[in-house]
């Protein structure tokens, strides 16, 4: 009977988590640093990286758009979750090219103040994306 109540109480403490604090958001941007700090290679600030999102094991399989991304009517990904997506592939831009170490010891943070976004292409459901970062330098 004590270990039914045990489950019980771990059932709902997971249930409350992943309701009220988006847990799997929170665990997936735990696994993108921890992948891009340790299991991929350091690159230059200029060079140019490729991440395959959307899924945990982002070395080994490849991003796809699931019917939990796409817009109510089922035609193409969320505009929303196009930039939650682009926060993913930030965070391992700036990991792999130990850009935000850098900011961070000279005391300050990174803060991203606006998002501008041209939507060139639709992303439909199950078709498979990568996303591509690099710093545009102006002359």
């Amino acid at each position: 009977m004590m270990t039914c109540w045990v489950l019980v109480g771990v059932f709902v403490t997971i249930v409350l988590i992943y309701g009220l604090i988006e847990f799997h958001y929170f665990l997936r941007m735990f696994l993108t640093v921890f992948l891009a700090r340790y299991c991929k290679k350091r690159v230059h600030i200029l060079d140019e990286t490729v991440i395959y999102v959307h899924n945990y094991l982002t070395i080994f399989f490849p991003g796809i758009c699931t019917t939990n991304d796409v817009d109510a009517l089922l035609y193409h990904m969320n505009n929303a979750r196009y930039l939650r997506e682009l926060d993913f592939a930030r965070v391992d831009f700036y990991e792999r090219t130990d850009l935000y170490r850098e900011v961070c010891s000279q005391g300050s943070g990174v803060v991203q103040g606006a998002a501008t976004i041209r939507y060139r292409r639709f992303i439909k459901p199950l078709t498979i994306f990568k996303i591509t970062s690099k710093v545009i330098q102006e002359i």
